[in-house]
């Protein structure tokens, strides 16, 4: 298999348009960018990921910064024409603090509903130790000669 890797400053953001033949696999270059297949059928396979995509002609496919791609032509014999269009890792950014702000919110509430339970926790407590103070004062009072249960049913 013969393995090319398309990186460095010339190939930085300039859409490159890749002729696969048979057997060729190519690793896309790194940073976030956009697949598409111009003909034939190409299978991708991602970095972390159990499954691989067989793309169509037409289709496209938005791939993040953060995983390693390689693709090869799918049908044997026939190879396949790809378009790999990089993107600025400025625009990766913005997802990235979206969801770094959103795991904060997250976390936020996740520590709100910790002090309320723990808040609850604390009233519950105290109630159960009112409950069990006035139980044991109860108890204390009553003499079982003075019970209603004990007033001469049993003789």
């Amino acid at each position: 298999m013969n393995l090319q890797h398309r990186s460095g400053p010339r190939h930085a953001l300039r859409a490159v348009t890749q002729h696969l033949t048979a057997g060729q696999a190519i690793a896309l270059s790194p940073g976030p960018g956009e697949l598409s297949v111009i003909d034939g059928r190409v299978w991708l396979t991602r970095r972390g990921e159990v499954a691989d995509h067989v793309l169509q002609p037409g289709q496209r496919l938005h791939l993040d910064g953060d995983v390693g791609a390689v693709i090869e032509a799918w049908d044997r014999g026939v190879g396949a024409a790809v378009r790999w269009q990089p993107q600025p890792q400025a625009q990766a950014r913005p997802r990235a603090a979206f969801l770094a702000g959103a795991l904060v919110l997250l976390a936020g509430l996740a520590a709100r509903v910790a002090r309320g339970l723990a808040a609850a926790t604390l009233r519950f407590e105290a109630l159960a130790r009112k409950a069990a103070s006035s139980a044991r004062r109860a108890q204390g009072c009553i003499h079982i000669g003075d019970s209603m249960a004990c007033g001469g049913t049993v003789q």
